[in-house]
């Protein structure tokens, strides 16, 4: 094959040039003119007319006969896409968005207020329901109510939509104790938590039922964390913003420049403790 030029971009002419006497190539008529070829095809005949320089020696590349489509191998026409994927080719894996839990929502909202959970050796083994690095415990004293508050999950009906606390409310001037229980739960926007104690403060296990003491939804804001309170009659009340007071407290600011504090806020989240060979706790 003998290439006559190259164009600059688009295209590619080879062939054999009129051959003044016919002794010159027996085989050929004397109107054989040339070929013009797509660049992108001519540089795939360039690459086999290399490798047949390689394996065939001289002769592959001194006929004078004029290559035609028909005798190219057929794949060098067949799309790319209908060739068999090599098992060797590399496939990108397919991302799937991480599922936003209960939990992350809620830690997502201690962390805005400013609220560092610490990390705890505890008993409870990774479920379904809680995972590693999940809120586990939290403890808080509540200036409104004058009451200290410490509630721990409760494992057996958690789920993962759902996040049940179970504790204690402790008068600071009385000393009584009541019961509680936080029943968290995700919506679009934020969490839903809902407060219940026992009749008669009597504990979980001496009492004939919960009552629902507020029912409360908490929305994340660029100035802080909305309180909306749903109330007996069905009707949603605003109740205030809270925002970062310390590191171990918050401001519930009300509409009317009020406020209300959480303060000695401890937060804990689950860190369990594998070796490996089997869990370890401590």
């Amino acid at each position: 094959m003998q290439v006559n030029s190259i164009g600059n971009v688009n295209a590619t002419s080879f062939g054999h040039k009129s051959h003044k006497k016919e002794k010159e190539c027996p085989n050929c008529s004397q109107d054989n003119g040339m070929v013009s070829v797509p660049r992108p095809l001519y540089n795939k005949l360039l690459g086999m007319a290399m490798l047949a320089m390689v394996a065939g020696g001289p002769v592959a590349m001194t006929s004078c006969d004029p290559m035609h489509e028909e005798d190219l191998p057929t794949d060098i026409f067949n799309d790319q896409k209908d060739k068999p994927i090599s098992p060797d080719t590399y496939v990108v894996p397919t991302v799937t968005a991480k599922e936003t839990t209960v939990s992350d929502n809620l830690s997502l909202m201690l962390e805005s207020l400013g609220i560092s959970a610490v990390k705890v050796v505890s008993d409870i083994y990774p479920s379904d329901a809680i995972k590693e690095g999940d809120v586990i415990d939290y403890s808080y004293h509540d200036n409104y109510k004058n009451g200290d508050y410490k509630l721990k999950i409760n494992e057996g009906l958690s789920t993962k939509d759902t996040l049940v606390f179970d504790g204690t409310g402790k008068d600071v001037v009385s000393g009584t104790i009541n019961y509680v229980r936080h029943t968290i739960a995700s919506t679009a926007d934020g969490i839903v938590v809902k407060e219940q104690a026992t009749k008669r403060w009597k504990p979980p296990s001496e009492n004939s039922g919960w009552i629902t003491v507020s029912t409360k939804k908490y929305i994340s804001a660029p100035d802080g964390v909305k309180e909306y309170e749903t109330l007996s009659n069905g009707v949603i009340v605003y109740n205030g913003k809270y925002v970062p007071k310390t590191e171990t407290s918050v401001s519930l600011i009300h509409g009317d420049g009020s406020n209300d504090d959480l303060t000695n806020i401890s937060v804990s989240t689950l860190h369990n403790v594998n070796t490996g060979l089997h869990d370890v706790h401590m």
